[in-house]
């Protein structure tokens, strides 16, 4: 992934690609509403995303339209994890382990994000020293 670094109060700011997390289980169809509205971010300029799905023992279609989303061209990568051990904070720590972006986003399988979603959570990186942002819950 690309290295962008930025200055702000005269510390150096390192984005190092973003990595969107987004652990699932037994939610086909929202998650691919999810995938689809990822693949129309605006406004990341040219900041390297990779998304990572990480399946937490669907017993549903999830993992039939998560291969259909692998066959599909898309504009940002999608890699797909599987977690043998049940529950959100596994799943989770597991892709933590497997991101490459020095920004993380987390989202559930159960939302849709607007198109200046991702460009707004790394435009909030650059322009501050956060550690962390989070949108409402």
């Amino acid at each position: 992934m690309g290295r962008r670094l930025f200055a702000q109060n005269n510390e150096i700011i390192l984005i190092d690609g973003v990595s969107i997390l987004i652990p699932t289980r037994n939610r086909a169809s929202s998650l691919k509403r999810l995938l689809d509205s990822l693949q129309f971010s605006t406004s990341v300029d040219d900041t390297q995303l990779e998304i990572i799905v990480i399946n937490n023992l669907s017993t549903d279609a999830t993992s039939q339209a998560l291969m259909e989303a692998l066959a599909e061209e898309t504009r940002f990568p999608i890699r797909v994890l599987e977690q043998s051990k049940r529950g959100k904070s596994w799943a989770l720590n597991l892709g933590l382990g497997q991101a490459t972006g020095s920004v993380l986003l987390l989202l559930d399988d159960d939302v849709i994000i607007h198109k200046s979603c991702v460009g707004e959570h790394v435009a909030a990186y650059k322009e501050n020293l956060f550690d962390a942002v989070q949108g409402k819950v």
